[in-house]
């Protein structure tokens, strides 16, 4: 029988190996990331630049320092410029409370207080990145916003000084990204963001009485959403935490309020107001603040910031066309941001025209531009496609640009000495403090940058242009010294330097300085 040969077996096809799948880069991700760095190391660098370890000369901000000590000493609230615990019903409790726990933990040197600032404005960078992300549904016009928040210059200035405009923006910023997680918790009234964010717009009205704006705002959102559980938690838990200071205010008084009815606070003879003057005041300050005062803080080289040019004109009509279109376009919360803005500038608007300086408005400035960039991203989308119209606003970091003159004024002035006439009104206050009695009283011009210096009780002077009244005030208060200085405020020559010609045998000097000349007096009642 014949061998049969065996079976070849088919030979195995062998398939080539294949690699593993290629993961897509998150460039969503990656972008976020980049984005929050890009705006980190810009803002430190600028910072660091730009940091002025001088005092800012308004003297504000030693008025907030002394009244954090009053708080860390167990004197409440109360004046530094009086010897009995009198109720302050200047400032709000808010940012003397905020420094109080600052210089608590960290100590109390100014430059501490100034960098805690720092931090608070690094910290609303971030919180407005992601609101802005969340709001306008871009992260590139979320990362425009912020970087033009982290080059403004007003904003830079005032994160370095012991002022309360950058914890006000950052408690704001705060509450606003507490009030969005929200409105996004599925918990509805049970949610912990809810109670956060009423209790950072509580302390927000503590800081300044304005931001009564954002309770508008939230109870607007919760009342055409129809949600009115938290409409109701909301307003009955802002009104009850708010009270007890209604009350204090009713009983002391506030001198805000009673400086707002006067036609000018810093000429007290002209009168308070009527109605046509509250009108006329409401015009300059509508034109002020839209023509000059808000466009000047997005793109500041006008010089006169008293009176912008026919530019400025133009250019603050287009950003309120930006705002409002931005305003209209926002993804959700538009309810809450028009309440916050609109509100607060509306009770600035019956603010005296005196008090219109463009600070007032850099607070807003978040805000603003979060609306012009949104704005100017719905134009976009409108021309090229949503797709491509997020990339139209990495345009606007130009208006960056603007800023590196006014930042490099910013460095030279961090640079620069104090000038003579404070530098001779501090040396004056550091003499008192070496060569008079502990419980000796003084009358000054800024009688809290006085009291910082020299430790000793200021009352401040008295603006009156009866000679006789001045003099009274000193006896009224016991006053031991009155000083003369040059800083250049018009109530020393007009009120207080006639006083003294009319009665020199009431006066003898004990200490003068030349250069300008700034004189210690011992006042003989």
């Amino acid at each position: 029988m014949a061998k049969t040969k065996p079976a070849v077996a088919p030979k195995r096809e062998v398939k080539p190996k294949q690699s593993a799948p290629v993961k897509p880069i998150p460039w969503a991700k990656y972008g976020m990331w980049a984005a929050l760095v890009v705006i980190s190391i810009t803002f430190w660098f600028l910072y660091n630049t730009i940091f002025d370890h001088k005092p800012d000369m308004n003297g504000d901000n030693f008025a907030y320092i002394l009244l954090g000590k009053r708080f860390i000493a167990g004197l409440g609230f109360t004046d530094a410029t009086s010897r009995e615990l009198r109720p302050h019903i200047h400032f709000s409790p808010g940012y003397p409370l905020m420094i109080a726990g600052i210089m608590k933990i960290f100590g109390e040197e100014q430059d501490t207080i100034s960098f805690a600032n720092g931090v608070m404005m690094y910290l609303s960078l971030i919180l407005l990145f992601f609101i802005g992300r969340r709001l306008t549904g871009s992260t590139i016009a979320a990362f425009v916003i912020a970087f033009l928040c982290a080059v403004n210059s007003f904003l830079l200035r005032f994160s370095t000084i012991t002022m309360s405009e950058i914890p006000y923006v950052f408690i704001c910023t705060l509450a606003i990204y507490t009030f969005i997680r929200a409105v996004d918790d599925p918990r509805n009234w049970k949610s912990p963001w809810l109670y956060i964010s009423i209790a950072l717009m509580v302390f927000s009205y503590y800081m300044k009485a304005n931001s009564i704006a954002f309770l508008v705002g939230m109870g607007a959102y919760f009342l055409f959403s129809r949600d009115w559980r938290r409409m109701l938690i909301s307003v009955v838990l802002f009104i009850a935490a708010i009270f007890p200071w209604y009350l204090r205010t009713k009983r002391t008084g506030s001198s805000y309020m009673s400086q707002m009815m006067q036609v000018n606070p810093y000429k007290p003879e002209l009168g308070k107001v009527t109605l046509p003057t509250m009108i006329e005041r409401i015009h300059s300050n509508i034109i002020r603040y839209f023509t000059c005062d808000i466009p000047l803080n997005i793109f500041p080289n006008e010089t006169n910031a008293d009176k912008a040019s026919t530019g400025y004109w133009i250019l603050g009509m287009a950003m309120l066309g930006l705002m409002l279109w931005g305003l209209y376009k926002l993804k959700d919360l538009r309810l809450l941001i028009l309440g916050y803005f609109a509100g607060s500038l509306a009770i600035l608007m019956i603010w005296p025209t005196e008090y219109g300086f463009i600070r007032y408005a850099t607070p807003f400035v978040p805000i603003i531009l979060l609306l012009c960039i949104n704005g100017i991203k719905a134009l976009a989308d409108l021309a090229i496609g949503e797709k491509n119209g997020s990339y139209v606003t990495l345009g606007f970091l130009l208006v960056g640009l603007v800023y590196s003159k006014p930042i490099d004024q910013l460095e030279e002035q961090a640079r620069q000495p104090i000038q003579p006439n404070y530098e001779n009104y501090f040396a004056i206050a550091r003499w008192a403090k070496e060569h008079t009695p502990k419980d000796a009283t003084f009358s000054a011009r800024k009688p809290d940058m006085f009291i910082y210096y020299s430790d000793r009780m200021c009352i401040g002077d008295k603006p009156s242009l009866i000679d006789t009244e001045v003099l009274d005030f000193f006896r009224e208060h016991k006053v031991d010294y009155v000083c003369v200085e040059q800083l250049g405020f018009s109530s020393t020559g007009k009120y207080l330097i006639p006083a003294l010609q009319k009665n020199p045998a009431n006066f003898e000097v004990v200490y003068h300085l030349p250069n300008p000349d700034t004189y210690l007096l011992k006042f003989k009642p």
